[in-house]
């Protein structure tokens, strides 16, 4: 599990199996004074972080006004910055971050609050025009993570998240009403469930909201009527949406 510990400035690698701190990542001395710092590595208020399917994390500097990748060992990887801010577009206050695969290729998604818009970029730092055209629709009020949209009425007050879905060309699939309290984020656990991180005493705390889509289950339906005439045998039509291409109904 990657933690941006914010106020600390470096991100917390835990284990998830003995849940002790592995690595410490954005700071010269793991065991010293937690201290912002601009050179590369270092962190500066982060608010984000996202790992890929090679392990390399993806953190959102936001006081650096950058954002920096790192490999699987916890190292720097510098020309990921340094090609993506020479790019013709350059987050100019990047948020929060999310590491997806688009057209079967993995992609990072940047959101931007200066200004407010989706910026999608290769592993490598290069700006993805095409897969970015198609999240422009998303680009208004961002302000809790790439999966969710929270309404606000006023700064911190209690409200109702609505947790959109989307596919990969940023079409709506579903909305779910999920949520009511001060959310800080949202996330998907390693068994599918969707917990909404809410804001508790200055700290977050996960709560299941609920589980919308079952990555495997069964139903049973019937007994059918065969009609009043003797036959030797039925049929039994079954009409069905199309399926995901990782997905399949068996009878």
């Amino acid at each position: 599990m990657y933690i941006a510990d914010s106020g600390n400035h470096r991100i917390q690698v835990v284990d998830l199996a003995t849940l002790q701190v592995r690595a410490i990542q954005g700071q010269p001395d793991p065991y010293g004074e937690p201290s912002p710092g601009s050179a590369a590595g270092r962190l500066n208020d982060p608010w984000d972080v996202a790992v890929d399917a090679t392990d390399c994390a993806y953190v959102t500097d936001h006081g650096n006004r950058r954002v920096q990748k790192f490999d699987d060992e916890g190292e720097p990887v510098t020309a990921f910055w340094e090609t993506l801010r020479v790019q013709p577009a350059v987050p100019g206050e990047p948020a929060f971050v999310a590491a997806v695969r688009i057209d079967e290729r993995e992609r990072v998604l940047v959101i931007d609050r200066a200004p407010a818009r989706v910026l999608v970029y290769d592993t490598g730092g290069v700006f993805d025009a095409v897969a970015t055209r198609r999240w422009e629709a998303l680009s208004a009020d961002l302000s809790a993570g790439i999966v969710s949209i929270p309404v606000f009425s006023a700064p911190g007050e209690s409200v109702i998240v609505n947790v959109l879905a989307f596919d990969a060309t940023g079409a709506l699939i579903d909305c779910v009403r999920a949520y009511r309290g001060k959310p800080a984020g949202l996330t998907v656990d390693r068994r599918g469930y969707l917990t909404v991180e809410p804001i508790v005493g200055g700290t977050a705390a996960s709560t299941v909201a609920g589980l919308r889509y079952a990555g495997s289950g069964s139903f049973v339906a019937g007994p059918f009527g065969g009609g009043a005439v003797p036959t030797r045998w039925q049929r039994i039509r079954v009409a069905r949406d199309a399926l995901p291409p990782n997905a399949h109904l068996q009878l």
